[in-house]
C-alpha cells in the first residue's frame, strides 16, 4: 500500500516562497492530477500554511498512520469489496470539496487525502473507506460505466460528470456510506454525515421533498445534476434546481438511504458489482 506524504516536504518549504517552484515542479504529476478534478482553470493547486499546514503534519508525522489505514484496508477485503491496489497520497490543501478524492488513473489509481480538512481519526479512517469503496466500484469487474472510462482515459471528473448519469454517482456514494458504518461501528449519524445534530435533524424532516427531488435528477447526465448533488463546495445558487438549494449533506445521506434495502439483502461485496438500476 504505497503512501506518498506530500504534507512533510511542502512544510518544510512552504516559508520560502522561492523554493515553491521547485516542490510542484517535483510533484506536479500527483498535484496537476489532483489539480484537475478540483480546479482545472487553476495555474496552480492551492497548498495549506500555518495552522491547518500545522495539523496535516502532526497527523502525516503519526507513525501508526500506515498500520490504522492497512487495517481498515482488510476490513474491506474481508467484506468483500476488494478495492484495487493503489497510491494514496497525503497533502494539506484547501481546495473545495470533499476531504479525499478517489482517481481511478488507469495502471495506477490513486486515492488523495487533504489532511488539513480532516478533523479527527474517525474522519480520516471513513475519508479513506469511502475513497477505496469508490476504486472498487470503477476499476472492478462489475457493469459500472465508470470501468471502461476508468481504463481507457486519464481520469477528469468533469468529463465523466457529462457522460455518466447522476444514478451512478449516488449508487457509489450509497455504498461508500455502508462502508464507512462497517468500519467505523456505532459511528453518530450526524458525524457521519459531517453535520451537527439540528442540521441532521432538518435533512430528516426534508427527505421526503428531497428524494423527489433527487429522482428527477438521477437519470440525467451532465454538469448541472452532478454539481447540484456531488459537490458540497458548490456555492447555493449551484445546488438550486429552482428550489431551494440542495442542503450540503443531502446527497450522502439520500445516498445511503437508498441503497439500505440492496445492501442488507445482498451483502456490501454483492451491491458492489451489481448495476445502479438493477
Amino acid at each position: 500500500m504505497p503512501l506518498l506524504d506530500l504534507v512533510t516536504p511542502w512544510a518544510a518549504v512552504s516559508t520560502t516562497p522561492e523554493l515553491h517552484d521547485a516542490f510542484h515542479l517535483r510533484w506536479a504529476g500527483q498535484l496537476d492530477l489532483f489539480r484537475q478534478q478540483r480546479v482545472p482553470l487553476a495555474l496552480r493547486l492551492s497548498l495549506a500554511e500555518a495552522g491547518p499546514l500545522a495539523n496535516a503534519l502532526t497527523r502525516a508525522g503519526d507513525p501508526s498512520l500506515t498500520a490504522r489505514l492497512r487495517g481498515i484496508r482488510e476490513t474491506l477485503d474481508e467484506l468483500g469489496v476488494s478495492p484495487p491496489k493503489c497510491t494514496t497520497i497525503l497533502v494539506a490543501s484547501d481546495v473545495p470539496g470533499e476531504a479525499h478524492e478517489a482517481i481511478p488513473s488507469p495502471g495506477d489509481p490513486l486515492v488523495v487525502l487533504c489532511l488539513d480538512r480532516i478533523p479527527d481519526d474517525a474522519a480520516l479512517m471513513a475519508a479513506w473507506a469511502r475513497a477505496l469503496t469508490a476504486l472498487a466500484r470503477w476499476v472492478g469487474p462489475g457493469p459500472s460505466p465508470m470501468v471502461p472510462l476508468a481504463a481507457s482515459r486519464p481520469w477528469d471528473v468533469w468529463r465523466v460528470a457529462r457522460e455518466v448519469p447522476l444514478a451512478e454517482w449516488v449508487y457509489t456514494a450509497g455504498l461508500a456510506e455502508h462502508t464507512v458504518q462497517a468500519v467505523l461501528p456505532g459511528i453518530d449519524a450526524a458525524t457521519q454525515f459531517g453535520l451537527s445534530r439540528s442540521a441532521m435533524q432538518r435533512l430528516r424532516e426534508q427527505e421526503r421533498s428531497l428524494r423527489a427531488r433527487l429522482a428527477a435528477d438521477l437519470p440525467l447526465a451532465g454538469l448541472g445534476p452532478w454539481l447540484r448533488w456531488m459537490a458540497p463546495g458548490a456555492p447555493p445558487s449551484v445546488r438550486s434546481d429552482g428550489g431551494p438549494p440542495i442542503p450540503v449533506g443531502a446527497a450522502r445521506y439520500l445516498a445511503w438511504r437508498l441503497t439500505t434495502d440492496r445492501v442488507n439483502r445482498i451483502g456490501l461485496g454483492a451491491a458492489i458489482t451489481e448495476s445502479a438500476a438493477t
